[in-house]
């Protein structure tokens, strides 16, 4: 990009995050609004425990350049002297790029772990050279080390999730992969969601849509007659949604926010289908039920608070 279009913003206003003080979502709706703007799509980040899982979606690229690969950069970096694990298994490090396909990739106490299609992975390591006096004040000159890099090229027709463990081991990466604690789910084209560790996460990417989620997915408590009930969360706008189940007091915890930073109220709707379980408002203003439906019909934080987080606890009966 040249200095001419270095201060055009793109054309969608849906980015920001939702969060609980614990857990979060970060979402970005991209469509680039330079000449002739390449690429687009949607790209969300759920912050859950000690990972981050990242879904990339709706990719699109302008037909000119379609056979141009977009990539999403896993590392790039001083190489570690523990090497580099790919697939659980250390790996010999050419200086030009390799390509394999791996689920798993690992280096430097940072894993990176792929759900259900393996990363399409290009790497290598090779020596660089810098000079940090051109750059800073620095007098330090000229500084060769050896670097990392690792780029995983994305599929065109179809949603890819990957998790990154930050300061873990091999083992912990593993172990996920061996039996995930979080689970990517398809809900359609037009949400992104996780699920695990007690925890659903979603995005709804367009306003009225639904999500239907098994409770047997959910890791909260069910008796034997929930066998098939599903949680139906429908949102009137554009959101993310963060649920919470506090097992200590049968609470559950909705957390979600204006990431466009320009609605005044939030509608969103929260029902068990089928038998086992309920919710219910409880004290909880702006929350209504209706038939087993509860409604929210929210007033969300405005001027400088505007895109903050709106937390509200219903009873899961």
């Amino acid at each position: 990009m040249d200095a001419e279009h270095a201060n055009i913003l793109g054309v969608k206003s849906f980015v920001g995050v939702t969060s609980d003080g614990n857990d979060g979502i970060a979402v970005m709706d991209f469509a680039g609004a330079a000449v002739k703007a390449q690429l687009a799509y949607r790209k969300a980040y759920f912050f859950l425990d000690d990972v981050v899982l990242v879904t990339t979606s709706n990719l699109q690229v302008r037909a000119d350049v379609a056979s141009t690969p977009v990539v999403a950069v896993l590392d790039n970096r001083r190489l570690s002297a523990d090497g580099v694990m790919i697939g659980g298994v250390a790996q010999p490090l050419p200086a030009t790029n390799a390509k394999v396909e791996a689920s798993i990739l690992w280096h430097d106490n940072t894993g990176y772990l792929a759900y259900s299609t393996p990363f399409d992975l290009t790497y290598s390591a090779s020596s660089r050279t810098g000079n940090w006096s051109q750059i800073s004040t620095a007098a330090a000159g000229l500084s060769t080390v050896s670097l990392f890099s690792a780029f995983a090229t994305l599929p065109r027709d179809s949603a890819f999730t990957y998790a990154i463990f930050p300061a873990s081991d091999q083992t912990r990466v593993q172990a996920e992969a061996d039996d995930p604690t979080f689970t990517p789910l398809s809900l359609g084209p037009d949400i992104s969601a996780v699920v695990g560790s007690g925890r659903l996460a979603v995005v709804f990417w367009t306003a009225g849509q639904t999500a239907r989620v098994p409770l047997s997915a959910l890791d909260w408590p069910a008796d034997d007659s929930s066998n098939g009930s599903s949680l139906v969360l429908t949102s009137a706008q554009p959101t993310a949604v963060l649920l919470s189940f506090d097992d200590s007091a049968n609470l559950l915890s909705v957390t979600f926010a204006d990431p466009t930073q320009t609605l005044v109220t939030l509608d969103i709707t929260l029902r068990v289908d089928g038998p086992g379980r309920d919710i219910s408002c409880g004290g909880e203003t702006e929350c209504m039920e209706d038939g087993g439906v509860l409604r929210f019909h929210s007033t969300l934080p405005t001027a400088g608070f505007a895109g903050h987080s709106v937390i509200k606890s219903i009873a899961f009966l």
